[in-house]
């Protein structure tokens, strides 16, 4: 019975430590179809999508020597990704990924509100997984 109880103690203690690996938190609300996630604005969520990386182009049509990295979610909608964690997406490029983070609507490009910016979805990353 001690074996069992030791044993037992062991288990739940490497289970504490070992912990989710992708770091991806459990309970978050998944979104995986752009037209819901007006509902989800200012919130901590998991998105479904695949990462997709392209060269960004100014308004005057000039395309500049940096990439930007969106994930694209049904019927091609996309949400630009901004790093705020230690997971890359540049490593998860062409590959369908869930992506924990807080979701925000408007400038997407800076959080000053009276900088010049592109409107649209943005989810400030903190950790993907596959």
């Amino acid at each position: 019975m001690k074996i069992l109880a030791s044993l037992c103690c062991v288990i739940l203690i490497i289970a504490c430590v070992s912990g989710n690996k992708t770091g991806i938190k459990n309970g978050l609300p998944m979104v995986s179809k752009y037209d819901s996630l007006k509902s989800y604005k200012g919130m901590e969520i998991l998105a479904a999508g695949k990462i997709v990386e392209e060269k960004f182009v100014n308004k005057g049509g000039k395309e500049l020597d940096f990439t930007e990295l969106w994930l694209e979610m049904d019927e091609g909608h996309r949400i630009m990704l901004r790093q705020r964690g230690k997971d890359k997406a540049k490593d998860y490029v062409g590959k369908q990924v869930k992506v924990q983070g807080t979701l925000f609507y408007g400038n997407i490009d800076s959080d000053d509100p009276k900088a010049q910016s592109r409107v649209g979805y943005r989810l400030d990353y903190t950790a993907i997984s596959l």
